[in-house]
């Protein structure tokens, strides 16, 4: 943290904040010669330093350091990272990357990014995975940009035995990853996989290889049906995000899972065991524009995986969530009753609005052990539009929000001080052991608002002797 490298040198702080020196270092680049005194300073460094700086820039960057001094021509070939991304601004061909690889020094490679977005390419994808696995990369990254139809890579078979990568990064754009062979990634601590066709025998084969897994990320994988952790006893984080209407609905066995961040489609995926869980997140992504809202299988949807959550000590909800509970607040009597929640710290990131208030409701009444309430005020891609649920509503003759309104609600709209107030005030009506909440309001308050909102708050907490923070 900031004060952590207060009493140390120089070299120490930059490699403790890599980050801020290539921020200087670029601009260095840019304007060579506008601050000659810093520059000097900066070269000064051990190459050691240097190349852990470059490493956190691209590649193609990296290399433009060259034209600083002759100090700096020799220093870029042994950075510990080499880093391919597609430009934006010109073509990044095959002879490129060969040329730039062959003046690559370093013996240890720490990490290896390669993104491939051209047809072209593909034929040398694995002569240059060949070689970030001959300098024992420990952290690997591949994206494949064309689409299936145009080209097809296969993975090599050699790729699937490496006994030095701890991180592995796959973006196949739905190419098939399917081994040929038994897997062997015994040093793999970190999976993430995205937009892969990825059956259930592969994944299984997959996780028999990596007897060290601790972490697995799966995004948007087609044609997986169960997914199955129970062998695998050292992985308790798993984050599944399956919004896409290519994907069906997916079961999961995680009952060594400790940490769950689960992102829905509206296919859902199926909690099957997951009992040891002590933090969960969960949200529903909807495509407004491709799909028709299914409200009534979501709201059961909703309960059945609130009902595996029941001992969660963190528990985090997301706007969608809450809109779907909102809709079961009125027909909770036809669908399963909603557990009680063992959960003493619960998070809500969503906008505040009238959509969410029964939903938060249902939830802080069945959480008699709640201890902090953290609201994050923030909208994500894939929210369900108001006028959807308004349908839904108007078609079912419900009122959701009879004596509930927050103002007179539109969309994204800027709120006003006493209307924040007020549903800080609901929140604490509906909770008896809350000891600290915490609001994040960024965006929702403009000009005069926050500092009024300050004045208004030590009121609420000293009627309800919560700890209130607001930023």
């Amino acid at each position: 943290m900031a004060d952590d490298g207060g009493n140390r040198d120089g070299a120490t702080a930059a490699v403790r904040d890599p980050s801020l020196c290539c921020a200087h270092l670029h601009g260095e680049i840019k304007g060579a010669g506008d601050s000659r005194e810093d520059l000097d300073s900066i070269s000064s460094l051990p190459d050691v330093i240097l190349q852990q700086i470059l490493s956190c820039i691209e590649t193609e960057e990296a290399i433009r350091t060259s034209v600083l001094s002759r100090r700096w021509r020799h220093v870029w070939p042994g950075t510990p990272s080499i880093s391919f991304v597609w430009p934006t601004n010109r073509i990044l061909d095959a002879d490129s990357i060969d040329k730039t690889l062959a003046r690559y020094t370093s013996r240890k490679m720490m990490s290896f990014h390669i993104d491939v977005d051209m047809m072209s390419n593909l034929t040398h994808v694995s002569r240059w995975i060949e070689l970030a696995m001959s300098r024992k990369a420990e952290n690997l990254t591949l994206e494949l940009g064309c689409h299936p139809c145009e080209a097809n890579y296969i993975i090599p078979d050699f790729f699937y035995t490496n006994s030095y990568v701890k991180q592995l990064s796959l973006h196949l754009y739905f190419t098939d990853l399917i081994p040929r062979c038994s897997v062997s990634w015994s040093s793999l601590k970190q999976l993430f996989l995205s937009a892969c066709n990825l059956s259930d025998e592969s994944i299984a084969n997959i996780l028999s290889g990596c007897p060290i897994l601790e972490s697995l990320t799966l995004e948007v994988c087609k044609e997986l049906m169960v997914l199955d952790l129970s062998k695998s006893p050292r992985l308790t984080v798993l984050e599944v995000n399956c919004y896409t209407l290519l994907t069906d609905s997916m079961q999961i066995v995680g009952p060594h899972i400790h940490n769950l961040r689960l992102e829905n489609s509206q296919s859902g995926c199926t909690l099957l065991d997951v009992s040891s869980l002590t933090e969960a997140s969960l949200d529903i992504r909807f495509d407004s524009y491709n799909e028709l809202f299914k409200a009534d299988f979501l709201q059961a949807f909703a309960l059945e995986q609130l009902d595996k959550l029941q001992n969660v000590e963190k528990l985090t909800l997301g706007e969608n969530f809450l809109k779907v509970l909102s809709l079961t607040h009125y027909r909770l009597e036809h669908l399963s009753p909603l557990p009680m929640f063992k959960a003493k710290v619960l998070t809500l990131e969503t906008t505040i609005s009238p959509y969410v208030i029964p939903g938060i409701i249902v939830v802080l009444e069945n959480s008699p052990e709640l201890k902090k309430l953290t609201l994050i005020h923030k909208r994500l891609d894939g929210f369900i539009p108001e006028e959807v649920l308004d349908n839904y509503l108007g078609l079912r003759a419900l009122n959701l929000f009879q004596g509930m309104t927050v103002g007179n609600y539109s969309e994204n709209r800027v709120l006003k001080s006493k209307e924040v107030a007020l549903f800080i005030e609901f929140m604490l009506n509906h909770t008896q052991t809350l000891g600290k909440l915490v609001l994040r309001l960024e965006g929702c308050l403009q000009g005069r608002g926050f500092d009024e909102l300050v004045q208004i708050v030590p009121t609420l907490s000293r009627a309800n002797n919560v700890s209130i923070v607001i930023s």
